[in-house]
């Protein structure tokens, strides 16, 4: 549950009642690390799996919609602004990972 809430950017109660909806949901399960019985692992179910491949979807068109706005000379240096970002959030995603989220 550390990963998970340190990728989320939540305290580990907070991830822990994100996860309990989600097994409710349906959209993920729970598993035992076989190596360390103290640690949880969770794994998308197919509906899970199903559910993210629709919003990716949706995501895309959405974004396919949006890049219409634009015309080809527009479009390079929206590019390179999106990628900047990326290296950015990027960078800030391992900042997170490496700092303690929750002492508990």
């Amino acid at each position: 549950m550390r990963r998970f809430s340190a990728a989320l950017g939540l305290s580990r109660g907070s991830a822990t009642a994100m996860a309990d909806r989600l097994v409710r949901l349906g959209l993920v399960q729970r598993r035992l690390n076989e190596r360390d019985r103290r640690e949880v692992q969770l794994e998308p179910t197919l509906a899970g799996i199903s559910m993210a491949q629709q919003a990716e979807n949706r995501r895309e068109l959405a974004v396919r919609a949006l890049a219409r706005r634009f015309d080809e000379g527009r479009m390079v240096p929206l590019g390179d602004c999106v990628l900047e970002l990326i290296q950015l959030l990027g960078e800030s995603a391992e900042e997170v990972e490496a700092s303690p989220t929750d002492p508990a």
